[in-house]
């Protein structure tokens, strides 16, 4: 994606904000959503070009939501893809301003993007909804009222599902639009959501099995007193939720027709991930 990166914002004014944007949309990470929207869209019949500008935008977007949640006003994190996080480099005001601009550029890329009129209004309406007041936004929300109150395995659920499921919705319906495959949205959004509390539920419970420098980040929900799925069930329930929802996942690739499909095999990979 680096070279996709270079050739995009080659145009951008050279300034210490675009430095700040890049310098975490460039850090090295899994790119999930962007290898989500490339892998469906070549399992349903297109060529992974394709997939490019949408899996860009996603990461821009994905990538702002990670610096404003690492500033000392949300989760006050100080390591993100192993590096210091956006703000101890550049300061909190263009760490706000980079993460502003690469929420903004994401519909940039769409708009100049080569999908044809209906797409990219589609994608722009599918980004705004996912990314916004009643999607991510929602959920990191939710996630920061939540310190402060008892909570249920369903009230996390659905925060997980907002803040870490919305865009792998996106991924996935976003690749079915470019494909032309819009009768199955629903299908889509439903293995994304489910797709995203599965990878919340593995993100707490490395932060109690593992270390800061294994997993690339802080670990600092205990510290903010963030309500996770160990503290609500404990581990050994949390693995046996974790599983369960795999298994969901597995029911609705194969009612999408998809089992061993690319895409298939990419979210298999990342069942045992330790990062």
């Amino acid at each position: 994606m680096k070279h996709l990166v270079d050739l995009t914002f080659k145009h951008e004014h050279p300034s210490s904000v675009l430095e700040s944007a890049l310098y975490t949309l460039n850090a090295p990470s899994k790119l999930i959503r962007y290898q989500l929207v490339h892998t469906l869209c070549e399992d349903l019949g297109l060529c992974e070009t394709h997939a490019n500008l949408f899996g860009l935008a996603l990461e821009c977007v994905h990538a702002y939501s990670l610096i404003h949640d690492d500033l000392p006003s949300m989760d006050n994190d100080t390591i993100r893809r192993n590096q210091p996080t956006n703000h101890l480099v550049y300061g909190e005001a263009t760490a706000l301003l980079a993460g502003d601009g690469l929420l903004t550029k994401a519909f940039d890329l769409i708009a100049h993007s080569g999908y044809n009129d209906h797409v990219k209004v589609e994608l722009i309406k599918l980004l705004s909804r996912k990314a916004g007041l009643s999607g991510m936004i929602l959920g990191q929300q939710l996630d920061m009222e939540f310190e402060k109150q008892d909570i249920t395995m369903d009230d996390y659920v659905k925060m997980s599902a907002l803040k870490t499921g919305q865009l792998f919705a996106a991924a996935l319906m976003g690749a079915a639009i470019i494909s032309n495959d819009e009768t199955r949205l629903s299908h889509y959004q439903v293995l994304g959501e489910n797709f995203g509390v599965a990878f919340q539920i593995q993100d707490d419970l490395l932060e109690v099995t593992s270390d800061a420098q294994s997993i690339g980040k802080s670990l600092s929900d205990a510290n903010n007193n963030k309500k996770t799925c160990v503290t609500i069930i404990g581990v050994e329930a949390s693995i046996a939720y974790l599983n369960d929802l795999f298994d969901d996942i597995e029911q609705q690739f194969s009612y999408l027709g998809l089992v061993g499909s690319k895409t298939h095999q990419l979210i298999e990979s990342l069942k045992a991930r330790k990062k």
